[in-house]
């Protein structure tokens, strides 16, 4: 193999990793956003809990 092949191999290779890792980083941010709006629902829906005055005791 020469060294235009070579060059235009890693030339390619690389450019397949980067489009993978762009990849990645988007559909982690998608996860990380999704997560958010859960956290957010999750609170949300323990604000709206009825408040129990009553106390768990732990040691009974």
């Amino acid at each position: 193999m020469d060294m235009t092949m070579s060059i235009a191999s890693l030339g390619m290779a690389m450019s397949a990793s980067q489009f993978m890792l762009d990849a990645n980083f988007a559909l982690m941010g998608k996860t990380l956003d999704m997560a958010q709006m859960q956290g957010e629902a999750l609170q949300g829906m323990m604000d709206m809990a009825v408040p129990s005055f009553h106390v768990l005791d732990v040691y009974a």
